[in-house]
């Protein structure tokens, strides 16, 4: 279903929900206006959040009318406005997009990942395509998708590493060019650790700046002081978790160490974060997270806001 026949359906059955929202009809005239494909899939994403909101009994205002707070006329107002008895805070939604080059390149790792992921052993594959933007653009996917998968089948097949952390990177050639390199990895029974069992896939691709530059955009919207202000952040395509904790803390998703012959990898990402990569956005409470594809959701909270949320909180407001 392409943007506009997603679009079509959304109005059709939720329209009237939507007009429930102040400001709704605002909201519905953007989205049935929008010719741009990438902007409807922005405003749907609004319309996603307003809906699960509205699920939850809240009470929404689209860009709601700050002059009440003190702000002049060239405000420039969050998304949402969610109250409920005893509960009000604001909401800015950010859809991270992805190019074209971006999206085949996603193809090719999930078909990738597809391909091998019924090899029964206890790797995991670390895959970065070499590929120049020309040589993507003019790729066949399942091709490029069966010479890498293939290499690191053989590789797997064909080389004992069962003793070993780690093998050699290994280069995979298509059409005389260099298109990925890869790396197999042996992987520990899970001992309370974050470990990754059986064959993974992991996308190298860094999306980190166009988080980043969500977040900061987010945090020129016009809130007031001691505001409880959540960003969510919608993020296409295959986005690891890596890139996403770079992208809204700075800080290293995870650390390794050697257990024996074995590389274990122990998950961080509870510790230290700061939103805005050596800036504090003190403005912005949290930042909440969801990218569909790897089914990933987190709550990354800013202990530098002027308004905090603590886990109470947090279990009311995120959608």
């Amino acid at each position: 279903m392409n943007a506009s026949d997603k679009r079509d359906s959304v109005v059709r059955e939720s329209g009237f929900s939507l007009r429930k929202v102040k400001n709704g009809e605002k909201l519905i005239e953007r989205l049935i206006s929008t010719k741009d494909e990438d902007q409807i899939m922005d405003t749907l994403a609004e319309v996603d959040v307003a809906l699960r909101y509205m699920n939850h009994g809240f009470y929404l205002e689209y860009e709601p009318d700050m002059s009440q707070y003190g702000f002049t006329s060239d405000m420039n107002p969050p998304d949402f406005r969610v109250s409920a008895e005893g509960l009000s805070f604001f909401v800015e939604v950010k859809r991270v997009r992805i190019g074209n080059l971006e999206w085949k390149q996603d193809k090719i790792i999930k078909a990738v990942s597809d391909r091998i992921s019924k090899i029964q052993h206890p790797y995991s594959i670390g895959l970065a395509l070499r590929m120049l933007s020309d040589d993507i653009k003019h790729c066949e996917i399942t091709t490029t998708a069966k010479a890498i998968a293939d290499s690191i089948k053989a590789e797997i097949d064909e080389v004992d590493i069962s003793g070993l952390p780690q093998n050699e990177d290994k280069i995979v050639v298509l059409n005389s060019k260099e298109i990925a390199v890869f790396g197999v990895f042996r992987r520990a029974e899970n001992r309370g650790h974050n470990c990754v069992i059986g064959s993974q896939i992991k996308s190298i691709y860094d999306r980190t700046d166009k988080i980043r530059s969500s977040v900061r955009e987010a945090n020129t919207k016009s809130i007031p002081e001691n505001s409880i202000y959540l960003v969510i952040c919608d993020i296409e395509g295959l986005a690891d978790e890596y890139e996403i904790t770079q992208g809204i803390t700075s800080e290293d998703v995870t650390s390794w160490f050697y257990d024996g012959p074995v590389m274990v990898a122990e998950s961080t990402r509870t510790q230290n974060r700061t939103l805005g990569h050596r800036e504090h956005y003190r403005k912005i409470s949290g930042v909440f997270v969801q990218c569909k594809a790897f089914r990933y959701e987190n709550l990354f909270r800013n202990e530098e806001a002027n308004t905090k949320i603590d886990d109470v909180l947090a279990a009311k407001i995120v959608p």
